[in-house]
């Protein structure tokens, strides 16, 4: 089993351990919102079945103490454990453990398993048919928009489904694109300026709240590049109840606001849950007789 986060970065170390790695079966993309929901399921059924052959790999994302401290407790029943994470905000309750191999938010978790792989002799030293791929990533993720394959890699990551790009990235690692993969990533620019276009920001001090449920770093590019005096931009997103924190520069640490808020992150980019009871607020203020119901 792997776990990932659903972003380019994320769905990029799915690739590499599916084609690398031995006893990769099933996947799971997953959020801040959900990432320990998902983790404990699964240990849930190693737990009742005992298994003692079974793999987990995290990748891109950052897992809760508790949930760490499970894993460590069923050790014994893996094969093989991994973590690779590149949000150090939470690292300082990780690093205690052996198979969590933590980075600072230079790099990109792709890059790194690229690099653990190729160490290990799961990929030999002269194949540099990911290279382009993993360098992509690797600049979008530490925010090097210079690199156009940044952006393509990106719009592909959230234009294809989990198993198309998977599929797509496992036969063809190329960033070339096909006639079809043009199509869909033009309709695509079309969708962002017409989003951008709806977004209504609330500006308060150098910080702007926007609530949108996609293209939150096309936005932020946009709101950064037009308004001057924001330095911190935070994206709400009722429909997978998480909240996007991003910043100018590392001036601003906005990983520590995710953490205060049950998230992690980077200094520049992070991200939290919004719980159920938070929610319930939210439609409390929105209506007059708050939420309750109103079935006959």
């Amino acid at each position: 089993m792997i776990i990932t986060h659903y972003d380019a970065d994320g769905k990029t170390c799915l690739v590499l351990a599916k084609k690398y790695m031995n006893g990769i079966g099933s996947y799971r993309i997953c959020d801040y919102s959900n990432v320990d929901e998902v983790v404990n399921d699964y240990l849930d059924a190693i737990e009742n079945w005992q298994c003692t052959d079974s793999v987990l790999v995290i990748t891109d994302i950052t897992i809760s103490r508790e949930t760490a401290e499970r894993i460590e407790n069923l050790k014994h029943l893996f094969n093989f454990i991994m973590l690779i994470d590149h949000h150090p905000a939470n690292h300082y309750y990780l690093k205690k453990y052996e198979w969590c191999l933590l980075f600072k938010d230079n790099t990109s978790a792709s890059k790194e398993l690229y690099q653990y792989l190729k160490q290990k002799g799961l990929i030999n030293m002269n194949d540099d048919s990911y290279d382009e791929l993993i360098n992509s990533v690797n600049s979008l993720e530490t925010w090097d928009y210079d690199n156009e394959n940044a952006k393509i890699i990106n719009d592909l990551s959230y234009n294809l489904k989990t198993h198309d790009f998977l599929a797509r990235f496992l036969i063809n690692p190329s960033l070339t694109l096909s006639k079809k993969e043009k199509i869909i990533l033009g309709m695509r620019q079309d969708d962002i300026q017409a989003t951008i276009q709806k977004v209504k920001p609330i500006i308060k001090g150098k910080t702007c709240y926007i609530f949108v449920d996609r293209y939150v770093t096309e936005i932020t590019e946009h709101i950064f590049g037009n308004f001057d005096n924001v330095d911190v931009l935070i994206a709400i997103n009722p429909m997978n109840h998480s909240i996007s924190y991003r910043s100018r520069d590392a001036r601003n640490d906005v990983s520590k606001v995710a953490s205060e808020n049950g998230g992690d992150g980077r200094k520049t980019t992070s991200g939290s849950p919004i719980s159920e009871d938070a929610m319930l607020k939210i439609v409390d203020i929105l209506l007059k007789d708050g939420a309750k119901d109103y079935a006959k």
